[in-house]
């Protein structure tokens, strides 16, 4: 459930979710028959860790100077959620050399839910890239932490590490918090998916 976020600082270029270079919302032909979400090429991974449908929207990458949300925890509900939304915080300075990567569809799907912990199986799509994975995720308070067990976290993007979160019965956000280096500037990912019908 965490992004990839590299920081390429010759200003400060950030791609996000493991996919960059390209803002590009068009095109045709994405896996599953679904219309892409950009003209993203590269290489696969996690091909064998689920077979998840990506559904829902196509989702670019929005940039706030605003006060983010505050994580409030909650209880996690088994099913699937398509991602809705996905918005950087920073400052102005931030801003002015954000460069938001390709956009996405991403779906999750979470299954043997309890109180402190779930699975989660997912899958990203922008362009002809696929990335699958399936983690484990421990919970506690307002954070979860997630543990990759397929693809290895050598053989593709790793999804592992800990998030905040707020959670009710029909929607997960995310909130993960990056500090923008050489700035030391915080920026802070929020991404929203809400449950399918």
């Amino acid at each position: 459930m965490r992004s990839s976020v590299l920081f390429v600082l010759l200003g400060i270029a950030i791609a996000a979710n493991g996919c960059g270079g390209s803002t590009n919302g068009g095109g045709t032909g994405g896996a599953g028959g679904a219309p892409a979400c950009s003209t993203a090429t590269g290489p696969n991974s996690g091909a064998t860790c689920n077979v998840v449908a990506a559904g829902g929207p196509c989702v670019p990458t929005t940039f706030s100077t605003a006060a983010p949300p505050t994580p409030a925890g909650g209880p996690f509900a088994a099913g699937t959620y398509d991602l809705v939304s996905r918005t950087f915080y920073g400052s102005a300075e931030i801003e002015s050399s954000f460069l938001p990567g390709v956009a996405i569809r991403q779906t999750y799907v979470l299954s043997d839910v309890t109180s402190t912990s779930f699975t989660l199986d997912q899958v990203e799509i922008s362009g002809t890239v696929v990335a699958r994975s399936h983690e484990t995720a421990a919970v506690s308070g307002t954070t979860a932490t997630f543990t990759q067990t397929c693809p290895d976290p050598d053989g593709g993007i790793d999804w592992s590490g800990s998030t905040e979160f707020t959670a009710t019965s029909s929607s997960i956000t995310l909130f993960r918090t990056s500090t923008v280096l050489q700035s030391m500037m915080v920026l802070i990912e929020v991404t929203v998916y809400n449950k399918a019908p």
